[in-house]
């Protein structure tokens, strides 16, 4: 398209998304992370305990995160897998499980295309 359509290469980059600078700009992380501060001061500041408070925050991250149910879902669900992995908000093994329960709906997705 030309500019006498109505569309320059400006307007076309100005309305393109703009990148998340930190992880905690993208809304499903940010969800995912509020979830695991909130339980984790709520457990804290009845138990006193840090591994019980950190337990009730993956339990309140892995309940945040996106359902697998669209390829924008499943794409939201890897970002926030990765994040609590760099992060360590979710165990080794807790978050190969759910990188495996992610391959298997990306491949579920490709299999009806």
């Amino acid at each position: 398209m030309n500019s006498s359509q109505g569309l320059t290469i400006s307007a076309i980059a100005a309305s393109a998304p703009r990148p998340y600078h930190r992880a905690a700009d993208f809304p499903p992380i940010a969800r995912c992370i509020r979830a695991w501060r909130r339980a984790y001061n709520k457990e804290f500041d009845a138990s006193q305990n840090d591994g019980e408070a950190e337990k009730k925050a993956e339990k309140a991250f892995r309940s945040a995160m996106p359902v697998l149910c669209s390829r924008q879902n499943i794409s939201a669900f890897i970002a926030c897998l990765v994040y609590a992995m760099l992060t360590q908000k979710l165990r080794d093994r807790e978050a190969d499980q759910l990188m495996e329960a992610a391959n298997l709906a990306i491949a579920n997705f490709r299999h009806r295309a």
